[in-house]
C-alpha cells in the first residue's frame, strides 16, 4: 500500500454549539448530536444543524436520569428524506450495572416535532442492548444492534438483531447471529431493497472475525484469525461510494491492523493494508466516487488521528496528535454536498472541521 503523505491545510474549524467535553456524538450530514452528561446516568440530548457560518443553536431532545452514558456506544442520527432518528441509550431495571437498552424517537417533518421515545427491541430483560446502526429502507429505516436476550451475567451469548422501523410502527424482530462479539460497533449499509450488514463475530474457540451479512446469511470473507478472550470494543464500519461497499476494519494480534476492502456486483477485492500499528476506532463514510476512513494510529509510539481518502492511492488528509485514552472516544465522520466533516474529541471538548473534496488532486 502507497500512502501518499500530503497534509493539506484547508481545514475549516467550524462554530460550534455547545464546548461540553462530550465522548457521546455523532455527525450525518448537515447534523451534530451529542450528549451533556452530568454524571455517568444522567445527561441531556441535544442536536443542531449546519449552517453556512457553522452550527446553529443547540436544541434539546431528550433527556434522562436513569441513561446508560458510554464512550464507545454513542448516540445515532440517522435520515432517510424528511423523517429523521436519533439512538441513545437507557437502563433497563435490574440488578446489573449493564443491563440497558437503546431508545429511539423519530421525526417526520425533518426535525419540526418528534414522537415519543420508545424502545428498540422487545427484550427488556437485564442485559446489554445496545451498538445500533440504521440505513433509510422504503419510508422508514432498517436497524440493527446487540441484543443479549440470551444473556443472564456473564452466561449465555451475544446476538445480533434486525427490525425494520417505520413511522408509525415497528416491524417483527429477526436475529442475524445467535453468538457475536459483545461490544463491537456494528455497521449497516443499503442500496435500493438489499442490505449489507457488518460485525465481529465469535466462534466457540473465542475467534472475533469480522462477518458480513447480507441475503440471509452470514459469512467471514477476510479471516484474520484473531483470537482473543475478551471483547476489542472495535467493530467494523460499512459506506457505499456508487455501487461500490466498501469495509474497513481493526484487527489486533499484532500491533494493530486496519484493513480496507470492496465489494462491486457481489465480489470482494483484495485486502488493503492501511495500517499495521493502529489502535482503531474506525470511521468511514464516502462520496458517489471516494472513500474517506479515520482512526488512531501509534507512530513513533505516540497516539494520532489519521483521516485519509482511499482511491487508487490513499492519500494522508489530516494528521494530528490525540490521546490513546476513552476521553478521546471514537472520530466521526460524514459527506454533504462536497464537503467532508470531521467530529472529534478534544481537551477543549467537541471539534468539528470540514474540507472540500474540490481540493483532491
Amino acid at each position: 500500500m502507497i500512502f501518499l503523505f500530503l497534509f493539506l491545510a484547508d481545514w475549516q474549524t467550524l462554530s460550534n454549539p455547545t464546548t461540553a467535553k462530550s465522548m457521546a456524538f455523532d455527525v450525518n450530514g448537515d447534523v451534530l448530536l451529542w450528549i451533556e452528561a452530568e454524571n455517568r446516568t444522567t445527561g441531556t440530548l441535544y442536536w443542531s444543524r449546519l449552517g453556512k457560518n457553522g452550527y446553529g443553536p443547540a436544541q434539546a431532545l431528550d433527556r434522562g436520569e436513569n441513561w446508560f452514558i458510554n464512550w464507545a456506544d454513542f448516540p445515532k442520527f440517522a435520515r432517510n428524506g424528511s423523517t429523521f432518528l436519533v439512538s441513545w441509550l437507557e437502563q433497563i431495571p435490574g440488578d446489573s450495572p449493564y443491563a440497558y437498552g437503546v431508545r429511539i424517537r423519530l421525526s417526520v417533518d425533518s426535525g419540526g416535532t418528534w414522537g415519543p421515545a420508545q424502545w428498540l427491541h422487545t427484550d427488556l430483560s437485564p442485559g446489554e442492548h445496545g451498538f445500533p446502526s440504521f440505513t433509510p429502507e422504503k419510508e422508514g429505516f432498517r436497524a440493527v444492534c446487540l441484543d443479549g436476550r440470551q444473556m443472564h451475567g456473564e452466561e449465555g451469548d451475544q446476538t445480533l438483531v434486525t427490525r425494520w422501523i417505520g413511522p408509525q410502527s415497528l416491524g417483527p424482530e429477526q436475529i442475524l447471529d445467535d453468538r457475536t462479539c459483545e461490544c463491537c460497533t456494528t455497521a449497516i449499509a443499503s442500496q435500493g431493497n438489499a442490505y449489507w450488514v457488518a460485525y465481529r463475530d465469535r466462534s466457540a474457540e473465542e475467534i472475533r472475525d469480522i462477518a458480513i451479512f447480507h441475503n440471509g446469511e452470514a459469512t467471514i470473507p477476510f479471516p484474520d484469525h484473531w483470537q482473543i478472550t475478551g471483547c476489542p470494543v472495535n467493530g467494523p464500519q460499512l459506506a457505499f461510494a456508487g455501487s461500490s461497499l466498501g469495509l474497513i476494519w481493526f484487527e489486533g494480534s499484532d500491533q494493530g491492523k486496519v484493513s480496507f476492502a470492496q465489494n462491486h456486483n457481489g465480489t470482494w477485492s483484495e485486502r488493503r493494508v492501511l495500517s499495521v500499528k493502529s489502535m482503531g476506532r474506525l470511521a468511514l463514510t464516502a462520496s458517489d466516487t471516494t472513500f474517506y476512513a479515520a482512526w488512531l494510529d501509534f507512530q513513533n509510539n505516540k497516539p494520532e488521528l489519521r483521516v485519509v481518502t482511499i482511491g487508487p492511492e490513499v492519500t494522508t488528509l489530516k494528521v494530528q496528535s490525540t490521546s490513546d485514552q476513552r476521553k478521546s472516544g471514537f472520530p466521526r465522520l460524514t459527506v454533504m454536498d462536497g464537503t467532508l466533516i470531521l467530529a472529534t474529541q478534544t481537551d477543549s471538548g467537541i471539534q468539528t472541521e470540514k474540507w472540500s473534496q474540490d481540493s483532491v488532486p
